[in-house]
């Protein structure tokens, strides 16, 4: 039984690691590397469950569905299959082997298998995968300390985010995610419009959603502000306190994914609208989008609610700003913004990514003090 599962797994293995990162295996032509991330915002929702129906679940408390798995689409459709395929297989049978450790710890010395550089990506992944983020964290921490080019350090924090905010630890979620935007890989791949190929047909929608991510600039920005987004949109909209900074950076990013977040720029403006005045003084320095430009107009008209917006820097006028703040009585102010408004609309068609980027690196630790 044990030569039969090995085999089995080292194949698997061996196609695994050749998908994940091919600069390991001398000869291979592709120069594709992915990664296994679990994000919020993948994919649309899964609808609720009716609230009469009971998950099944595990003695611990582990749901027994599995995730749905799905794979960029910088890889081929072919190569997709190989690797999700390969991964669950070898994930199968490193189940099984765990109840034979006496052989396995003997070929393993034998063949020096820690020493394999895939084998820890995919005892990390395999812990990601079966919901044992904790687990992972720990080896990610080691990989952290030995890790010396950025690419893996890119990696390590990539993943190190995924497994802190499924784990509810939104903060340092931020942090390692912060990190990773403030040294993006510079390769990129033409975009898709739908950036993942279809997971595997699931008898339900499953809860969780993980995806074998293409390493490059454009993707894992992507992973990157929709994670940020759902984090700042848990503070901005479920906190008691006024705060109107955090409430500024979520409509930045917003951003990012236009139209797609519009439902989310809504639902901020409308607590703008119930606050009846704004104050975000780095405004117009990163919103460009001509939409939001608009709606933020239309706001302080008599029909749009009359909102006060204070959003002029103080650079721009000391009295301006001033005036800015007396509750839209003063027309001085109102003139000084439609004429900003105006200002700003030339710049729609700047490079939306790279102003993002340079927003997170500009205001670094303000976005992490808010968190």
């Amino acid at each position: 039984v044990f030569y039969c599962v090995i085999v089995i797994f080292l194949h698997a293995l061996y196609n695994y690691g050749k998908h994940i990162n091919p600069s390991w295996f001398p000869g291979t032509t592709s120069d594709i590397q992915c990664i296994l991330l679990e994000g919020p915002r993948w994919v649309n929702p899964a609808p609720e469950q009716p609230k009469h129906k009971r998950r099944k679940v595990e003695p611990e408390g582990k749901e027994t569905e599995p995730p749905a798995l799905t794979v960029s689409k910088c890889v081929p459709a072919e190569s997709a299959v190989v690797l999700t395929q390969s991964f669950l297989t070898a994930i199968r049978c490193w189940s099984i082997l765990q109840y034979l450790r006496k052989e396995l710890s003997r070929l393993s010395q034998h063949i020096r298998l820690d020493e394999w550089p895939w084998f820890q990506s995919f005892l990390i992944e395999s812990l990601i995968y079966q919901d044992q983020h904790k687990e992972a964290i720990a080896k990610l921490f080691s990989a952290a300390d030995a890790a010396t080019d950025p690419t893996t350090k890119n990696k390590v924090n990539l993943q190190m985010a995924s497994c802190f905010y499924s784990c509810g630890e939104s903060s340092a979620a931020c942090s390692k995610l912060l990190d990773v935007v403030c040294s993006l890989p510079e390769n990129s791949v033409a975009a898709s419009a739908t950036p993942y190929h279809t997971p595997e047909t699931l008898h339900r929608k499953p809860e969780r959603k993980l995806v074998f991510a293409c390493y490059e600039r454009t993707e894992v920005l992507r992973f990157c502000m929709k994670t940020l987004i759902t984090c700042f949109k848990e503070k901005v909209l479920m906190q008691f306190s006024r705060d109107d900074l955090a409430l500024g950076h979520l409509i930045v990013m917003t951003q990012y994914d236009w139209p797609e977040e519009e439902p989310l720029f809504v639902k901020l403006l409308d607590v703008i609208k119930k606050q009846g005045n704004f104050c975000y003084g780095l405004f117009f320095n990163y919103l460009i989008n001509a939409d939001m430009l608009e709606e933020f107009m239309y706001i302080t008209t008599a029909n749009g609610g009359g909102v006060t917006l204070d959003l002029l820097p103080t650079s721009t006028t000391q009295v301006g700003r001033q005036r800015a703040v007396t509750r839209g009585v003063n027309k001085g102010a109102k003139e000084d913004l439609k004429l900003a408004m105006e200002k700003q609309m030339a710049r729609c068609d700047d490079d939306l990514e790279h102003l993002l980027v340079h927003f997170v690196q500009q205001e670094r630790e303000i976005l992490e003090q808010q968190l």
